[in-house]
């Protein structure tokens, strides 16, 4: 029973610090979630975006001059990937070469009330946690 509960009692935690768009990757792989809260630990004390006051802050600047207002961060673990891609509501293929393993996923609505997504948010862009760079370009 201890065996079982050490195995799973990092899950809810990852799953809590990390982007909705990763909910069960942990609970599934709950190893993965070990593996997220030592990434963390060890890159939190030289991040330079290292809370989500931060990032949001950051990106704020970073994408006003898309015609976006970033909203709100979200953090993704992504251990030991080739690429990674997201593809937004409105089709538009979000691809981050090389992604470092933390990174912050900012969510945003455009700036102009008059759009068709004036009132939807959606992920907009990424920022590495460690350096604050602008990671995506858009397909």
């Amino acid at each position: 029973m201890v065996l079982i509960v050490l195995l799973v009692a990092p899950a809810p935690i990852a799953e809590r610090y990390t982007s909705a768009t990763q909910d069960g990757q942990f609970l599934i792989h709950p190893i993965r979630s070990y593996g997220f809260i030592v990434t963390l630990a060890r890159a939190s004390g030289s991040a330079r975006l290292g809370n989500p006051g931060e990032a949001l802050m950051e990106a704020k600047q970073v994408f006003a001059a898309s015609g976006n207002r970033a909203v709100r961060v979200a953090l993704l673990y992504l251990p030991d990937r080739a690429s990674y891609l997201y593809v937004t509501r409105a089709g538009t293929r979000l691809s981050v070469v090389t992604p470092p393993t933390l990174v912050w996923e900012i969510w945003g609505r455009p700036l102009d009330p008059s759009s068709e997504q004036a009132s939807t948010t959606d992920v907009i862009g990424f920022l590495d946690y460690r350096t604050g760079a602008k990671l995506a370009t858009s397909e």
